[in-house]
């Protein structure tokens, strides 16, 4: 009898310990996929770190879910991909893999041949972007043709008159490497890409092609957007060689912000006049000022970094009461300059500061119809690790693939 009254009881015990211990697996389970604060990229911890600001949880939500048209305050739905904390581990894994591609052990695999043509330096390096995103689609090194001379570099300044100039060497390889490895080849001689010939060795590019168009690397489909995957290809270009990381911390210091630093509580304004008459409409400085507001009465955002060739709108920008507005040093042409026939060292030292500086704020207005403004916000994007940052366009949304016009 003892022993049998004991078994019953030992069943109960060991039957509740193992429901206790079952539910409280399940609980966690339940939790690691359901708890918004360890699912979520949004937390607020994460979002101060990866911008800088400081958002209390309706400015939160703000952020997180709120993409609107341009005048209809309409709702987006959530990009899903685009929070505030930014992925590292796939910036580093992005760069990293474009590296092998650029760098090969030697010179004698599969390559496309680039040249830059004579326009401005945002269409002709978003050009470059694109054609890096094909040769890493089709595992080639992009080689750039450097017989002639760039038009933003001066040979007493630079012999080699290429985008090395100022910034790191974009492969190890070279044509003379393409043509010494492939001697039945010249570089007049050499075969234009297309989708009929993919196994050819070497290959020049051509822009207008809508095979890669929206290519992203597979192993990233689940966490990788095209706006962010174009900003790394543009992040890789740019890498700043020494001559430019002087040249931009020199002028941080002249506009007394710590030039130790590689991120800022700023907003981007980018301001196009000039030759942008003639392609869309042009937007008053105070429309610009406007949209600032939406940010200033959302974050608090009183400082503005201004990019803009027009020197009326610095002017305009002087008598500003309501922000502190700030700009590089340099001439500004009045009524804005024209990209296209501007040459030489000294405009592209002007660009350089503008584009690198501006890339290192926060927030963005501009417009996205100008491949300047288009460069200043992918390479936020990079910086931020994916991070689609603040941002307002005046005229159109991301020219290459579905994004809103604003982000707030």
């Amino acid at each position: 009898m003892k022993r049998y009254n004991q078994t019953p009881t030992l069943f109960v015990l060991r039957t509740v310990v193992v429901l206790f211990v079952v539910g409280v697996a399940t609980l966690l389970l339940l939790g690691e996929r359901t708890s918004p604060v360890a699912s979520s990229p949004m937390d607020k911890r994460s979002c101060q770190e990866a911008t800088g600001l400081t958002m209390d949880g309706a400015q939160m939500q703000t952020w997180q879910r709120r993409r609107y048209s341009s005048d209809k305050f309409q709702l987006h739905a959530e990009n899903p991909h685009a929070g505030c904390a930014g992925d590292v581990q796939t910036h580093n894994q992005i760069q990293k893999d474009i590296f092998q591609v650029q760098h090969p052990e030697n010179c004698s695999g599969r390559f496309l041949i680039w040249k830059l043509g004579t326009g401005g330096f945002g269409q002709e390096v978003r050009k470059l972007a694109y054609q890096l995103a094909i040769a890493q689609a089709e595992n080639r090194t992009l080689i750039l043709d450097t017989s002639l001379p760039w038009k933003y570099t001066d040979k007493e300044v630079c012999p080699q008159q290429d985008l090395s100039c100022f910034f790191l060497p974009l492969s190890s390889c070279s044509l003379h490497h393409v043509i010494v490895q492939h001697p039945q080849l010249s570089s007049i001689s050499l075969p234009t890409w297309t989708e009929s010939n993919l196994e050819e060795p070497v290959v020049v590019g051509q822009f207008n092609t809508d095979k890669w168009r929206f290519y992203t690397p597979s192993k990233f489909t689940t966490t990788l957007t095209l706006e962010w995957y174009r900003s790394e290809l543009l992040y890789y270009i740019m890498r700043p060689n020494e001559f430019t990381e002087n040249l931009v911390r020199e002028e941080k210091v002249a506009l007394g912000m710590d030039p130790s630093k590689e991120s800022y509580l700023c907003l981007a304004m980018h301001v196009r006049s000039g030759d942008k008459r003639t392609e869309y409409k042009v937007h008053s400085f105070l429309e610009y000022l406007a949209k600032a507001q939406w940010f200033n009465a959302l974050y608090g955002i009183k400082d503005i970094f201004l990019v803009t060739d027009d020197h009326d709108v610095i002017e305009q920008a002087k008598t500003e009461p309501n922000f502190h507005i700030f700009w590089s040093r340099g001439t500004r042409s009045v009524g804005g300059s024209h990209e296209h026939s501007e040459v030489g060292h000294e405009v592209m030292v002007k660009v350089l500061k503008d584009v690198l500086i501006a890339s290192q704020c926060q927030l963005w207005v501009g417009t996205l119809s100008s491949n300047f403004g288009d460069i200043i916000w992918e390479l936020m994007i990079a910086r931020n690790f994916g991070v689609v940052p603040p941002y307002v366009s005046l005229d159109v949304p991301w020219k290459t693939h579905d994004q809103p016009n604003v982000f707030i």
